[in-house]
């Protein structure tokens, strides 16, 4: 914590346990307020449950991340500041049941000298609710080394232990995350006493890590302590402060704080530009709190059981922090600065009592008698397996709404199907079309939520879905080889997360291993099928050709294919495979081949194909409109009033190819009824083009008298391409491209019609 004025007293801290562990500092000289934004993980929205508390000149407010509003909180972002948010009173923590909390905090980016104060997770009865924080010796809100939480020691001499912990939030228990370490030199603490002051030692709250016998001062050397660290205490209680004198300066007392499961690793393991993910668990059998910090990866979401450090405070006392037994806790976050600022911010993923949910990755080698893959087991390739995503609804008073699964599955194994089964008894179909890579995304169709008794009914619990996918493990067809054996394939541990409205949580699946088998069975395509795709137009059969190899030779070995096709396969092994029409998708169709031998090894990796169906349409516009003219005598030529659009999509692009002709209904246009013809002709006007660009003066002038003329080919150079799959072949109304009405000299005044037929044919 940071001490902003000289004082007259000092809170240090009793002796704590020091632990060590390696955090990778993000490699960043400075992060402004948008970046730590743009940084920060997925939350849920804070608004619906968290009310910014009410002291005076709060700091703490709401802002928006990448993925949505009202994402996080910033507790502090300057000097003298005092952030305080706490639960609405529907969202009060129930301390009759097991509950967890798990957010995302961010404590500054380390990169001045020092970071301060801090923040501090806080559960509280205080009558004050919320408008509950530290006060100083004035009653007005309290910030710098207080956090917001503990009781302030500062004012006009050091006051006793009761009157500090009077001043803190009452009836409450609270976790610091202390990001500020002061240092005393001993020349600076005598220049002080020569002019009769005394020092306010703080050493940021904490157990006096660095304390040897009580020497806060040797010769010429700053002791730091105080380092930054991470510890809870009863704020509000009179024995968490102690009066004490140095044993070197009688004339200076100081009062220091008894702390518990302090974790620390050095000066800015805190304030070091990382988001840091902290779990809080509540048995309340045992009542007794645990809390976890660094346990995942803030860009990954992966776990980090390097860094994982977790301590678990027994027997809270309810007396203190309930002591009119309602069984229900106000919770939230305090956070201060004093003149040393840092960037204080909270993204929430569970709130206790709201819902209380989980997920976990399994996969199954079924073929091998359902054999759970642990981490770093090895799978044959060929074998099949089962990946279950497995979530569950332990309680809350509100259903977990809205859940999409973002899921990344596992390279090396290939998927042929999956289905979402849920506790009441509904089921659906996990589609792969949307697979991407290795990446899917869904929305469950149904909550999960526990039933609550109404009028003695009990609706049937939905507490549990489990997305599951079947498929096989593979090599990839060009993996290393040694002689006639791939290479283990390794495969690296994933995470993949569940997003509800009002609760975020992930699951890691474990690396492993995907090794050949000894006789493998392997495919690959051959001929003009070894481009992996094609484009066929509508109604055409698709005709693809293969290999399946096996070193001891072929027999029993079968293809499958995830479509209805005819198989004819040799006794070397080449296969064609002949795939009906019908059986294609409207626009693209995923194939994929296996093999098997009549002991269900499947063959080591999976040929997949993709189709696509060729669309060929034809647009234009219903009118066309001269417009009046003013007929001189002279030949003219008249280009439409406004645009007309005609336009060719073709996701073939040029092969096979296309052909688009044109012609009018008679020799030219003519007046109602047909009594008069006009003197002149319709023509279109194709423009001229050398390497690309058009040449004026050198337009083809076709005439659509009574005759089909070919307009444009997918073999000529488009004019104009509005997308990669459209071309337009008409457009102007100034030339030089486009309709134009070409009058003879002797034309007679009247209103002209005609129609004009426009034929697209899939044809070369």
């Amino acid at each position: 914590m940071f001490l902003k004025h000289v004082l007259l007293g000092v809170i240090l801290g009793l002796m704590g346990i020091s632990f060590g562990w390696e955090i990778k500092a993000r490699a960043q000289d400075h992060w402004t307020q948008k970046e730590i934004q743009n940084s920060a993980p997925q939350g849920i929205n804070i608004n619906s449950y968290f009310k910014v508390g009410g002291v005076a000149n709060n700091s703490a407010h709401l802002i928006d991340t990448r993925y949505g509003s009202d994402q996080a909180v910033y507790l502090t972002n300057g000097p003298e500041q005092l952030g305080t948010i706490w639960t609405k009173d529907e969202a009060a923590m129930r301390l009759n049941e097991d509950q967890t909390a798990s957010m995302w905090m961010f404590f500054d980016d380390g990169r001045t000298f020092s970071s301060g104060d801090g923040m501090a997770f806080v559960m509280q009865n205080d009558p004050r609710g919320g408008s509950a924080s530290a006060l100083d010796e004035n009653h007005n809100p309290a910030v710098g080394e207080t956090l917001g939480v503990w009781g302030d020691a500062t004012g006009k001499g050091l006051p006793d232990a009761k009157t500090i912990a009077g001043r803190a939030i009452q009836n409450s228990w609270a976790l610091e995350f202390d990001t500020y370490s002061n240092k005393v030199w001993e020349s600076e603490l005598k220049e002080k006493l020569k002019k009769g002051q005394q020092s306010f030692f703080d050493e940021g709250s904490l157990d006096g890590v660095s304390m040897v016998d009580g020497n806060l001062v040797k010769s010429g050397v700053a002791i730091a302590h105080g380092s930054q660290h991470i510890a809870s205490g009863y704020p509000g209680k009179e024995k968490t402060y102690q009066i004490k004198h140095h044993p070197n300066f009688s004339e200076i007392p100081y009062a220091t704080m008894r702390h518990e499961g302090v974790l620390f690793n050095g000066p800015n393991f805190l304030s070091n530009g990382r988001w840091h993910h902290v779990i809080l668990s509540w048995n309340h059998v045992e009542k007794s709190m645990s809390y976890t910090f660094d346990d995942k990866d803030a860009e990954t979401g992966e776990d980090t059981p390097e860094n994982r450090r977790t301590y678990t405070k027994e027997n809270v006392d309810l007396n203190e922090i309930d002591p009119h037994n309602s069984g229900l806790i106000r919770w939230g976050f305090t956070g201060s600065t004093g003149d040393v600022s840092e960037s204080n911010l909270v993204v929430f993923e569970k709130v206790p009592g709201l819902v209380d949910v989980d997920a976990k990755a399994v996969l199954t080698d079924t073929t091998d008698n359902n054999r759970v893959v642990k981490p770093d087991d090895s799978i044959k390739a060929g074998h099949q397996v089962k990946l279950d995503y497995d979530l569950s609804y332990a309680s809350g008073w509100e259903p977990w709404r809205n859940v999409e699964a973002n899921i990344d599955l596992p390279k090396n194994l290939s998927f042929t199907n999956g289905v979402i089964t849920y506790a009441n008894g509904q089921t659906e179909n996990l589609s792969l079309s949307d697979l991407k890579g290795q990446d899917i995304k869904t929305k469950l169709a149904h909550d999960l939520y526990k039933s609550i008794n109404e009028n003695g009914k009990t609706p049937k619990d939905n507490q549990h879905a489990t997305l599951s996918l079947n498929g096989q493990a593979v090599l990839p067809e060009k993996a290393p080889q040694t002689g006639s054996t791939r290479e283990v394939a390794s495969v690296p541990a994933t995470t993949s997360k569940f997003i509800g409205e009002n609760a975020v949580t992930t699951a890691t699946l474990n690396g492993f291993k995907v090794k050949s088998v000894d006789d493998p069975i392997s495919l690959h395509w051959t001929g003009d099928s070894v481009t992996g795709n094609m484009v066929v137009s509508d109604g055409k059969d698709v005709t693809l050709t293969g290999k399946v190899s096996r070193l001891s030779g072929l027999d029993g070995i079968k293809l499958h294919v995830n479509l209805d096709a005819k198989i004819q396969m040799d006794e070397k092994g080449n296969f064609t495979l002949k795939i009906p029409s019908d059986q294609l998708q409207a626009k693209t169709t995923q194939l994929k081949v296996s093999a098997s031998d009549a002991n269900g090894i499947n063959s080591t990796n999976v040929l997949e194909y993709t189709i696509t169906q060729r669309l060929l349409e034809l647009s234009a516009d219903p009118d066309l409109t001269f417009g009046q003219c003013v007929l001189t005598g002279r030949s003219e030529k008249i280009y439409p009033k406004e645009t007309f659009n005609v336009s060719v999509i073709d996701t073939g692009k040029s092969r096979p190819g296309w052909q688009l002709t044109a012609s009018l209904n008679s020799d030219t246009l003519m007046t109602e009824n047909e009594e008069r013809a006009l003197d002149g002709k319709l023509t279109y006007v194709a423009p001229a083009t050398q390497q690309g660009v058009v040449v004026p003066g050198l337009e083809q002038w076709k005439d659509l008298s009574r005759q089909s003329i070919v307009i444009a080919t997918s073999q000529e150079t488009k004019p104009e391409t509005k997308t990669p799959n459209e071309t337009l072949i008409a457009g102007d109304c100034k030339g030089p491209r486009g309709l134009l009405l070409h009058l003879n000299s002797s034309a007679i005044p009247g209103q002209y019609s005609g129609q004009i037929t426009w034929e697209l044919k899939n044809a070369l």
